[in-house]
């Protein structure tokens, strides 16, 4: 048996116990009955942060073998939910477990660390699916990878390529560079100032490439 049978439903279990000193009674209670349990309580318990990007990790190696997108897709679908991933905050998670996945070198000497196109060209199908060309979710993307460039000590290169194929494939919009490039949240400027000296050669090309459309 347990408190929520005797209580009214209005009642704060927890609350109750502790205001009664009674908690020892929970120590012994067994499960309350699930007859009445409703779906949303049988849900699966939610993944933590921890815990998502260790698992993403794991399907994305299992993947490689096979260099198919799908079971990473499906994996997300059934743990996630599609609406879940398309938030700011696992958009950035999904990228920098996805950017670690085709980064060769990681965890050695920061000179190491050089991407791996094949990979990204391959996953790029995972970050545009759940970006679906939207431009605060673009944003996040960048932001994760100038966040995984600080922990990596800024490998020579890395991101300015990185930056190349995720507009080459069309996963980051002209807009959405320079939304990062401009951004000033005083909560996001950790490495920014390194990241973006690395990229100057990449936006100086775009911006030509911009002037020329336009003339």
């Amino acid at each position: 048996m347990s408190w929520a049978e005797f209580l009214p439903s209005a009642t704060e279990v927890d609350q109750f116990v502790a205001d009664n000193s009674v908690e020892w009674t929970l120590t012994s209670a067994a499960p309350a009955s699930t007859s009445n349990t409703s779906a949303a309580d049988q849900r699966p318990t939610k993944l933590q942060k921890q815990d998502i990007e260790k698992e993403l990790a794991r399907v994305l190696r299992e993947s490689d073998a096979i260099k198919k997108n799908e079971p990473v897709i499906d994996w997300l679908d059934a743990n996630i939910g599609r609406s879940e991933v398309q938030t700011p905050e696992m958009i950035r998670l999904l990228t920098t477990v996805v950017a670690e996945s085709v980064i060769d070198g990681i965890g050695g000497p920061t000179n190491q660390c050089q991407l791996n196109e094949e990979k990204l060209n391959l996953r790029s199908a995972i970050l545009k699916l759940y970006l679906d060309q939207h431009s605060r979710l673009e944003l996040s993307v960048l932001l994760a990878l100038q966040h995984l460039m600080q922990r990596l000590e800024h490998p020579n290169k890395l991101l300015h390529a990185i930056f190349e194929k995720l507009y080459d494939n069309d996963i980051v919009s002209e807009d959405g560079f320079q939304s990062w490039e401009k951004n000033d949240d005083p909560a996001e400027q950790e490495g920014k100032g390194v990241a973006i000296k690395s990229c100057t050669q990449f936006f100086t090309w775009l911006k030509e490439a911009e002037e020329e459309e336009e003339d």
